[in-house]
């Protein structure tokens, strides 16, 4: 999932270093004026199944004040589009890497703002996520086609 706008460029790949059920373990790659930084965070496939719903909402009625939400119960990853008079979308995000060390965990957070005119490819990009995964294929494979399919033992180590 790709999210281009004025003030972030966000990246959200798939990491097969684990993987397990509805969750999937993903690599974050974020770029914002004056930084540019990766981290991984867990997300679940009710994660993008409210962000979904949301983006449909902002989409559809175009009416201010809506809101997307797409956020980890961790609390590692947090995204929100809240719309705004004229089409104009204003964001906020929030990440946090390094809790998972048991260290002082970083956190990056700032604003964006893009235009309406990108909803329909994200919604595309999350729909087509949300109906790979429904089919049973694993929420990493949705979010990245193209690479193999790989199997995981229980602490997220791959099958061999």
């Amino acid at each position: 999932m790709e999210l281009h706008a004025h003030g972030l460029d966000l990246r959200v790949t798939p990491n097969f270093k684990g993987h397990q059920g509805d969750f999937a373990r993903i690599a974050v790659e974020a770029d914002a004026p004056g930084f540019s930084g990766r981290f991984d965070a867990w997300v679940e496939r009710n994660d993008f199944m409210r962000f979904a719903t949301g983006l449909e909402s902002l989409d559809v009625n175009l009416r201010a004040g809506d809101t997307a939400v797409l956020d980890t119960i961790e609390g590692d990853f947090s995204l929100v589009l809240t719309m705004q008079s004229g089409g104009h979308i204003g964001g906020v995000y929030r990440f946090q890497g390094g809790w998972f060390d048991q260290t002082q965990p970083t956190v990056l957070s700032g604003a964006f703002t893009m235009d309406q005119s990108y909803l329909p490819e994200l919604r595309k990009q999350v729909a087509a996520l949300l109906a790979t995964t429904a089919t049973g294929t694993s929420l990493q494979r949705a979010l990245q086609p193209d690479a193999p399919e790989l199997a995981h033992n229980g602490n997220g180590s791959p099958c061999r």
